[in-house]
């Protein structure tokens, strides 16, 4: 099973996003986006630390759920407001289940990306001292 990283990032580039995005596109029509909701545009996009590593884009693939189906999570803009949405997709038979995560001011584009990661403890952003660790914020995810 795969599990999501959600990254910000505080560097700068270009090159492979250009590809990221492309395989993002083949990955999602725009119809079976959530409604309401689009892949941001490469304009958007172009920020330095994208082409380095390819988990730190705006789309990861694994198996979430341990069904032996790939998923997939996205990070998507909002069509009518200046908002970004974290959003993941169960695949079903039917398509896409899709779950928001998160939703938040479209500035993060510049600073954010995810990606997957192995299985296993990881110390979360309360743990680094971002922020106090708490009930829903554990220091452990």
């Amino acid at each position: 099973m795969a599990f999501l990283r959600i990254s910000a990032f505080w560097r700068f580039p270009i090159r492979a996003l250009s590809l990221a995005l492309v395989a993002l596109v083949g990955l999602c029509s725009a119809k079976e986006l959530p409604k309401g909701w689009t892949i941001p545009a490469v304009k958007l996009t172009r920020q330095a630390f994208r082409p380095k590593d390819m988990n730190r884009v705006l789309v990861a693939t694994g198996d979430f759920n341990g069904d032996g189906m790939q998923d997939k999570a996205l990070i998507l803009l909002n069509k009518g407001t200046p908002k970004l949405g974290l959003f993941f997709c169960l695949t079903t038979a039917k398509g896409c289940d899709w779950h928001r995560l998160a939703e938040m001011d479209s500035a993060f584009l510049d600073v954010m990306g995810i990606g997957t990661v192995k299985s296993g403890k990881y110390e979360a952003a309360c743990g680094k001292g971002y922020w106090q660790c708490g009930r829903m914020n554990p220091k452990l995810s």
